[in-house]
């Protein structure tokens, strides 16, 4: 983490375990308050860093490796987006946008550098650049009932749409798509230079309750919002993690790694397992890639693994997993080596396509 922007997170009250952020002094008020519709909190997303890629071969070489189409990024339309293997697993997931014709590729930091390894032994002799600008070009959450008119005061105009995005006042603004059940104000992502966010966030300190990642990524699992991490690389293919339901892939584009098998798993064949919304009364938080099962289960082979795991806001824990869809409706789901904590499956902010019939 760059020091001048650690300097100005402890002086608004963070707590860090190493690099990270844990608290800002209670961390239980903090992740009741992502519950309030009153209330408009703001996340330091350090747990992610970004890949910048410029060149006049940038554009051509992107549509190339991802899922999404990137000719439809522009300085006001981001998208959500992932890389896939050539066995169309998906290895990492992004959201993509452009700054003054560059492109910006914001992804868990445990995953940047494997992916601007691999970037960069794809591009070969193309015209493109690739660096990690994660110390220079910052990122924080913002949601709640102040954030529109919080950004009101940079923003000539705020984003509206899902993904759709603008810059002014050397601040980027990404509106979130699935406003989630907790607060039913739109998510923001804002990313800006060390002093112009420090200026934000000092500047509207009175409105703003901070929290770290542990309640965002809460709010990303109410809005089903799935991440890829270190434990689940190469784990899923795209529809299993509901992306063609977060218009993050596109049918239509050309080749990319992978895209025969995601194309052949949309059209001709049956999916055998998508991502669910679960929660349990326990407290006891589990690690992603856990393995799950269900209470009638035949066999005590895996029925699913945990995509993200957080404490909920009033009591229990909430869960993003994918599981087979055969499994749904044969009793709860457990954990697969802890059966005494059982889930239930819950209704995610967007409907499930109707699966084809072989």
């Amino acid at each position: 983490m760059e020091a001048s922007w650690k300097s100005h997170l402890e002086s608004v009250g963070a707590v860090f375990e190493d690099t990270t952020v844990i608290h800002y002094g209670n961390a239980k008020q903090e992740l009741a308050s992502i519950a309030h519709k009153d209330k408009t909190v703001i996340c330091a997303l350090s747990d992610y860093g970004i890949i910048k890629i410029s060149g006049t071969e940038a554009q051509t070489f992107l549509q190339s490796q991802f899922s999404n189409d990137v000719n439809l990024v522009t300085a006001n339309q981001a998208q959500l987006n992932s890389y896939c293997s050539p066995k169309g697993r998906v290895l990492t997931l992004f959201t993509l946008f452009q700054i003054a014709n560059n492109y910006y590729l914001q992804l868990p930091i445990s995953l940047l550098d494997s992916t601007l390894k691999r970037l960069t032994m794809f591009k070969m002799r193309a015209d493109v650049n690739l660096d990690d600008v994660t110390d220079n070009l910052l990122c924080v959450g913002l949601a709640g009932s102040s954030a529109q008119s919080i950004l009101t005061k940079y923003l000539t105009d705020v984003p509206s749409l899902n993904y759709s995005c603008g810059s002014e006042n050397s601040l980027t603004v990404i509106r979130l798509a699935n406003e989630t059940t907790a607060i039913t104000q739109p998510r923001f992502l804002i990313f800006g230079d060390n002093n112009t966010l420090a200026n934000l966030w000092t500047n509207n300190l009175a409105q703003l309750t901070a929290i770290a990642q542990q309640p965002w990524s809460l709010l990303d699992i109410q809005s089903g919002l799935p991440s890829v991490s270190n434990d689940t690389v190469d784990a899923f293919v795209p529809q299993m993690l509901n992306l063609q339901l977060l218009s993050a892939i596109n049918f239509k584009k050309g080749c990319y790694p992978g895209q025969e098998i995601v194309a052949r798993t949309q059209y001709l064949g049956k999916l055998k397992k998508r991502m669910y919304l679960l929660k349990s009364d326990s407290n006891e938080l589990f690690t992603v890639g856990t393995d799950l099962s269900t209470e009638n289960a035949e066999d005590d082979q895996s029925k699913g693994k945990i995509v993200n795991c957080q404490l909920s806001a009033t009591s229990g824990i909430e869960a993003l997993a994918v599981l087979q869809i055969n499994s749904i409706n044969n009793g709860k789901i457990l954990i697969k080596q802890a059966p005494h904590i059982k889930f239930t499956v819950h209704q995610l902010p967007y409907p499930f396509e109707e699966l084809k019939e072989n």
